[in-house]
């Protein structure tokens, strides 16, 4: 539903459907993926926090699943090494 939202522009509302997600299902092994979603969310807004959640979540998004490239290049476009 979070990606449906984001793609009609909805931001806020497909933020507030991840971070659902997040909570109702804590240790599902895709989170890594919902992670993702929020960083691009968030990337969207444009608010003077969105940038720094969003490379929070893409932390998290490779803390997760360290092989998951996309996460990576996102973090390249915004010039940020990923943490160790």
């Amino acid at each position: 539903r979070g990606v449906i939202l984001s793609k009609e522009g909805k931001h806020d509302e497909a933020l507030t459907q991840y971070e659902m997600a997040i909570r109702f299902f804590p240790k599902h092994k895709d989170n890594f993926r919902i992670y993702f979603n929020l960083a691009l969310a968030n990337l969207k807004l444009k608010h003077p926090t969105s940038r720094a959640k969003a490379i929070e979540y893409l932390q998290k998004t490779l803390e997760l699943n360290p092989k998951f490239d996309k996460a990576r290049d996102v973090l390249a476009k915004l010039n940020v090494k990923p943490a160790a």
